[in-house]
């Protein structure tokens, strides 16, 4: 993946982060902090889509500094200074989430975040199940329109013969020809 793109994401979510913790001292219910929620969410979907980091805090500069040179590149996942990087900003990223959880549940109660967890699963779910439907029901709309074609090409045909037929008869009674 991009480092630049990941580094964005660890960044943003941890400016969504910082941003919810400091809406959550003076929210008054969860809808307050729902904005900074969705924005956290967000952020970490873009965080799980991107394992690699980029930005480098304290800890990893100094894995770095210890591994980097003797190891290869820092920024290749596949070296032990890439991986221990990248295992470290996974952490602090688990741990600000973490952090955020144990100030959500303090402030609203004891389940707050598995609460807001699971419902943005059943959230989830329902816009899967409703983008499924439409799709069934776009695909049987084409289906219908296409039915619809194909008995329209029929009866034009049907017509088309029908008109090719009067018109023969019509020239064989006007021209006089063989029967008489």
């Amino acid at each position: 993946m991009d480092p630049v793109t990941l580094a964005a994401s660890y960044s943003a979510a941890k400016v969504a982060i910082s941003a919810c913790k400091s809406a959550l001292e003076t929210a008054d219910d969860l809808s307050q902090i729902g904005g900074h929620l969705d924005a956290i969410f967000g952020a970490n979907s873009e965080v799980k889509k991107n394992k690699k980091a980029v930005e480098r805090s304290h800890n990893e500069k100094v894995v770095e500094s210890r591994l980097g040179e003797q190891d290869g590149s820092v920024d290749d996942p596949t070296t032990l200074a890439g991986a221990m990087r990248e295992q470290v900003a996974h952490e602090e990223h688990e741990e600000a989430l973490n952090s955020l959880r144990k100030a959500l549940n303090a402030r609203f109660g004891e389940d707050t975040w598995d609460n807001i967890i699971e419902r943005q699963k059943i959230a989830i779910a329902a816009k899967k199940k409703r983008e499924a439907a439409a799709r069934e029901a776009e695909l049987e709309r084409q289906e219908r329109n296409k039915r619809i074609l194909a008995e329209v090409a029929k009866g034009a045909g049907v017509l088309f013969c029908a008109t090719l037929i009067g018109f023969w008869l019509y020239y064989a009674a006007t021209s006089g020809g063989a029967i008489k």
